[in-house]
């Protein structure tokens, strides 16, 4: 692709991420065009290359700087950070034989996202037990908060559970941050292969393998909050919840793994889908699936 080419689609690229992360400015009706931000620097790293989508990354710094540089800093480590980090390692290869490439493993790629979440909430819970007021105040800020939301009765229930339990706020925005980042960049991956621009094959849920490393730091983040005291117990919980989403990923790898495997697998999936739609808990069961497998490799296990 010639060079002006690639600055014109790099720049606009960038624009348009701007656009999308500062939509939320015009209203909360707009919050869900911001869930796209990462979709056009995904586009442009998996469809031109790691220069290309740092030259967007920076042209959608400058433009949510402008707007307001607080916004410009969580944008920069937010939205940028990892979308380099991802077309980075997506884009590694290796010939491991003549005319054939081994491309970076997807679930390593998920594994490193997801140290990435995790480094940046501990370190926010860092940066909160050292302001005024401590981890206990901002938990009180957040529980005012919801009181003035939802109203005091509504809000009675949310109360107890973040007095109790309030790292499940921290590790929701973590967990939310990574499904966003999987789904932009599968749907940036999907629309470049129709074009015929993507630069990596398609995986597919099935190749989802996370490291065993992974395993023993979700083991470390449970041992910090069920003996851990104030601030390592809280960014222990909001560690372990953000780590136990890759392992989901994996554990509906060994899902679709078992239904391509069955002549109603189509059926199967879309029943498991609605299930976990609905009910909600085979969510829990998805990711312990994915930490079985992890030991047991149950992929393996269903095929015999």
């Amino acid at each position: 692709m010639p060079t002006q080419l690639v600055l014109t689609v790099a720049a606009v690229a960038g624009l348009l991420a701007g656009g999308l992360y500062l939509s939320v400015l015009v209203g909360p009706a707009f919050i869900l065009f911001q869930y796209f931000t990462q979709l056009p620097l995904f586009m442009v790293g998996l469809g031109v290359g790691i220069i290309a989508v740092l030259l967007s990354g920076c042209v959608a710094f400058v433009v949510a700087m402008i707007a307001e540089p607080i916004l410009g800093l969580v944008f920069l480590v937010g939205y940028v950070g990892p979308t380099l980090l991802v077309t980075h390692r997506a884009l590694l290869n290796r010939s491991v034989k003549e005319n054939q490439l081994e491309w970076y493993p997807i679930g390593r790629l998920l594994a490193e996202v997801s140290i990435y979440a995790t480094a940046v909430v501990v370190l926010g819970v860092i940066w909160l037990t050292v302001q005024d007021g401590g981890l206990e105040g901002a938990i009180e800020s957040l529980v005012s908060q919801l009181r003035s939301i939802l109203g005091a009765d509504v809000a009675r229930g949310g109360d107890l559970l973040l007095s109790q339990n309030g790292f499940v706020v921290p590790g929701l925005i973590g967990i939310s941050w990574i499904v966003m980042m999987v789904i932009n960049g599968s749907l940036a991956q999907w629309l470049l292969r129709r074009s015929g621009r993507n630069l990596r094959p398609s995986s597919a849920l099935q190749d989802v393998k996370l490291p065993t490393w992974l395993g023993y730091l979700l083991g470390v983040s449970i041992l910090a909050l069920l003996w851990g005291n104030g601030a390592l117990s809280f960014a222990g919980g909001a560690a372990m919840m953000i780590l136990m989403t890759p392992f989901f990923f994996q554990g509906v790898g060994v899902v679709h793994q078992w239904c391509s495997r069955s002549s109603s697998g189509n059926l199967i999936l879309v029943v498991f889908y609605l299930l976990m739609l609905v009910l909600q808990w085979p969510i829990l069961l998805v990711i312990v699936f994915g930490i079985v497998d992890q030991w047991f490799d149950l992929r393996r296990q269903g095929a015999a």
